[in-house]
């Protein structure tokens, strides 16, 4: 129990803090959710409501001189030749949503941010089996788009391993080099696309508390460069 104000407090502190980049969707933890959690049945009239939420730590791109090569020619000009960071990552962006159904059908998820900056809604289904569709939408000045489909291969109590696909619509702009970390509206959009890895730590203890981690390794076929991102999030239900 204690535990877990801890947990709440840190996501309501959190809210102070933002991001610019894609982060990772809060409603993906539907993935691990169990089928019949705290002992609701399938039978029962009224849909089971669970509430959720995560804090993205952080969710990067962290290999980008490629991309920031070939992209310089159609979008770099005098000393705007460097990619803004800012706006490949994002930290301390807190998450709330819910589950709907009978813990594994649908999860909607808002994420506020601060002043328009790192705001993000996202929603996951599950379509046939246990495969799971996910849409991540970067809402305000930096607006940017993540699709996902993906299967979990190995579960354990609330965590497990999951494997997919994504396809991202990335924001960007050049800046100069004393501006590579500074907020702005993107110039372009890159389109990137590959495999997917998610993890989630099981819930052992029984406090609901988890660490959630992915590594997207990618491809963008405009520019013809590899991409990976990472990222690692604070969640709990």
């Amino acid at each position: 129990m204690k535990l877990e104000k801890n947990s709440l407090f840190i996501l309501l502190m959190a809210v102070f803090l933002s991001g610019c980049g894609i982060q990772m969707p809060v409603s993906e933890g539907l993935v691990f959710s169990n089928s019949d959690p705290y002992g609701q049945q399938h039978e029962e009239i009224l849909p089971f409501i669970r509430y959720s939420g995560a804090v993205t730590a952080v969710s990067t791109m962290p290999v980008y001189s490629s991309l920031q090569d070939a992209a310089i020619e159609d979008h770099g000009s005098g000393e705007s030749h460097h990619l803004n960071q800012k706006l490949m990552t994002s930290g301390g962006n807190p998450g709330f949503g819910a589950s709907l159904g009978d813990g594994r059908r649908f999860a909607v998820a808002f994420t506020p941010g601060i002043f328009l900056v790192g705001m993000h809604a996202d929603a996951t289904v599950r379509t046939v089996e246990n495969v799971f569709i996910t849409v991540n939408q970067q809402l305000g000045l930096q607006s940017g788009t993540e699709l996902i489909l993906q299967r979990p291969v190995w579960e354990r109590k609330g965590g497990g391993i999951s494997v997919g696909a994504f396809f991202r619509s990335q924001p960007m702009q050049f800046v100069e080099e004393d501006e590579r970390w500074s907020r702005g509206e993107p110039e372009f959009h890159i389109q990137w696309y590959g495999l997917r890895l998610i993890g989630q730590s099981p819930d052992i203890s029984g406090n609901k508390f988890h660490l959630r981690g992915f590594i997207n390794a990618g491809y963008a076929g405009e520019y013809q460069v590899p991409l990976v991102g990472l990222g690692m999030a604070f969640a709990f239900d």
